[in-house]
């Protein structure tokens, strides 16, 4: 049956081209990296490749090592997902690796991904976030599958479920907590080079409930990347597919203020990025959102904005720029409804809303539901002038 294998180069627009066969029982396509860019050295890999799986001599695929399973999992099924999806996929592979010590994918079982999780629960992480990450390892399992890498996929138990209180790691911070973490924008700790720049970012957070990493890649004139859309007259987000969780490209609404904040700048300076944060040299950080990121939680820190602490360990947590888009969701949860609250915060899954912000401000609801009975109480409950003087006047 083997003799009918034809081994291909296959150039996917990566670093190195791809080695590919069909194969004839399974009818499903079998590929690896040649590790070149080389094509002639990539045919010559393709015709060793093909005399081994012939001859029987080819080593057994379920032989692949965790490092080499995580890599092509990485480049042939993340490469179609969001720069933050395929992000946090390497983070749960590798902490997987770390913690369990698996050397090759087929050797990982039902008890080692226990061991897994129970650690995480006991490094701080939440149910939520333990939830998340088996799901992805679910998911890396079930593709090694696919490729013929295991024969079976171990069994693996769903955590359970996060309450809301878990989910959310921080807090929404107050108006008065995010005017001190701009009353921290300055030296030493920040060059005055830096002021302007950073107090924009930490504004345009608050007012757009944008996560940093997608503040830091919008642009003006880049359709590749997050932009800023005037068709209409009034400012829309321009989402590319590669960089949305739903995998499509999207247009989303911005809250007034942001909007507002948009068309505050001249026509003629609309060009290159929304946001820049400098260096204390005067050069623009990278647009990845771990030096910015680092800076936003030190001044949250420096504030004095504990957003979270451990009763049991007395370990805290202080405000970083996702507690801004938290602030931002806590705010227009009062204002909108579900559907359109989902929209401006761009979750993929309407769930998502809902188990964040739905249950919170349960006073602020109950003020809402007895201002709406009142209203309704004073339309249709007539003057004591119009009510009759006794039972006779009542006519039935």
């Amino acid at each position: 049956m083997s003799d009918g294998i034809n081994v291909i180069v296959v150039d996917r627009g990566r670093k190195f081209l791809y080695l590919r066969y069909t194969d004839p029982v399974t009818e499903k396509k079998i590929e690896k990296s040649s590790g070149t860019s080389n094509r002639a050295r990539a045919q010559k890999l393709a015709g060793e490749w093909q005399r081994q799986i012939q001859d029987g001599s080819e080593h057994d695929r379920s032989r692949i090592t965790w490092d080499e399973f995580r890599e092509s999992y990485l480049e042939l099924h993340g490469s179609g997902l969001s720069s933050e999806t395929q992000s946090k996929i390497e983070t749960v592979l590798t902490s997987f690796a770390t913690i369990v010590g698996a050397h090759r994918v087929a050797s990982v079982t039902s008890p080692h991904v226990a061991k897994w999780q129970a650690s995480l629960r006991a490094d701080g992480k939440s149910e939520h976030t333990i939830a998340s990450y088996t799901a992805h390892l679910k998911a890396a399992f079930n593709w090694a599958k696919e490729q013929g890498l295991i024969s079976k996929v171990p069994t693996i138990k769903k955590p359970k479920r996060a309450s809301t209180s878990e989910a959310m790691k921080g807090r929404p911070i107050t108006a008065e907590e995010f005017d001190r973490m701009l009353t921290q924008v300055k030296e030493p700790f920040l060059a005055p080079i830096q002021h302007d720049g950073l107090c924009h970012l930490l504004r345009g957070l608050w007012w757009s409930g944008l996560r940093l990493e997608e503040s830091l890649n919008l642009w003006w004139d880049r359709l590749d990347r997050i932009s800023i859309d005037m068709t209409s007259g009034r400012p829309l987000l321009r989402i590319p597919a590669q960089m949305e969780k739903g995998n499509q490209d999207r247009l989303y609404p911005v809250a007034t203020e942001f909007a507002e904040m948009i068309l505050a700048v001249p026509e003629a300076a609309r060009r290159g990025p929304f946001f820049t944060v400098l260096t204390k040299d005067g050069k623009p950080y990278s647009r990845g959102r771990h030096a910015v990121g680092r800076i936003i939680a030190e001044l949250g820190r420096r504030a004095g904005i504990v957003v979270k602490a451990d009763p049991k360990s007395g370990k805290r947590e202080f405000a970083s720029a996702h507690d801004l888009r938290r602030s931002f969701g806590e705010r227009w949860a009062k204002r909108v409804e579900a559907p359109f609250l989902q929209r401006m915060m761009r979750h993929s899954a309407i769930s998502t809303t809902l188990r964040y912000y739905s249950s919170r401000n349960a006073a602020d609801a109950a003020a809402h539901i007895d201002a709406a009975f009142h209203r309704a109480t004073a339309q249709v409950t007539p003057e004591r002038s119009q009510l009759p003087k006794d039972h006779s006047e009542v006519t039935l």
